[in-house]
């Protein structure tokens, strides 16, 4: 009986054995985020100087994926441990804003001299994510419990969408702000954008068995900043940042 001592001990203790937390594992992980993104369009015309303005959108988001790492006791007295990670998740909801436009005119835009109104919507597809995890056992917070700092990159693949209506007639006169009927244009463009963000967080881990373990985290996510052209007639410039703060709750599986 005696070589069962120590284990019934560390039971006692509140504490977890820190061998079953490394090597390998794999879990599934939801998350909820606000997201933040702003909309900034300019239109350079050689004749009529350049038009330019911008949106602020924000709505709250989900998503829904599975990770899987390697995780090492650094310090074994401490509880010190460090894990590297990767992670996918498919993303579902989309944000809606409504650009301005730039209007020179009191009437509706005109010709492509113009940042003319935008309806645009962003709508996240799908991330693949490189974490890093330092955690530190916390006994305070009962048995088999740590708490960490998170750090990491993320590459973000999202379809950003803008619908559109202005006059196409150059030679209209538009303070009364009418266009010649045919010459009104509507439309909508697509886009694949591709965000290279960063992500930093905290978290809470709690063993609920030998191998199984609950996660709760808090993440920032700064997706920088993605200019691109469209497609237009003019010089055009459109860019787009976001950024987002969410909480996600994991359940991994250690080996």
């Amino acid at each position: 009986m005696r070589p069962a001592a120590p284990a019934l001990a560390a039971c006692l203790l509140g504490l977890a054995p820190a061998a079953a937390a490394d090597g390998f594992y794999f879990g599934l992980a939801a998350s909820q985020e606000r997201q933040d993104a702003r909309y900034f369009k300019s239109v350079d015309h050689a004749a009529r100087g350049r038009s330019a303005a911008r949106d602020d959108g924000d709505r709250d988001v989900s998503g829904a994926g599975a990770f899987a790492g390697y995780r090492r006791t650094l310090d074994q007295a401490a509880g010190v441990w460090l894990a590297g990670e990767l992670e996918w998740t498919a993303h579902s909801g989309a944000l809606r804003g409504q650009y301005p436009g730039a209007c020179r005119h009191a009437g509706a835009c005109t010709y492509f001299g113009d940042a003319w109104p935008e309806a645009w919507t962003l709508e996240k597809d799908r991330s693949r994510a490189l974490t890093l995890r330092l955690g530190f056992r916390a006994d305070f917070l009962g048995p088999g419990a740590s708490l960490y700092a998170l750090a990491g990159v993320r590459r973000i693949r999202a379809d950003f969408s803008v619908t559109y209506r202005g006059c196409g007639d150059p030679a209209t006169a538009p303070p009364a702000g009418v266009c010649p009927p045919g010459r009104v244009w509507s439309a909508t463009d697509r886009l694949g954008r591709d965000f290279d963000a960063w992500t930093v967080g905290a978290g809470v881990e709690k063993f609920v068995g030998e191998q199984l373990a609950l996660q709760a985290e808090l993440r920032y996510t700064d997706y920088g900043r993605e200019a691109w052209t469209p497609p237009e007639a003019e010089v055009v410039r459109a860019a787009l940042s976001g950024r987002e703060l969410g909480a996600s709750l994991r359940l991994a599986r250690y080996f």
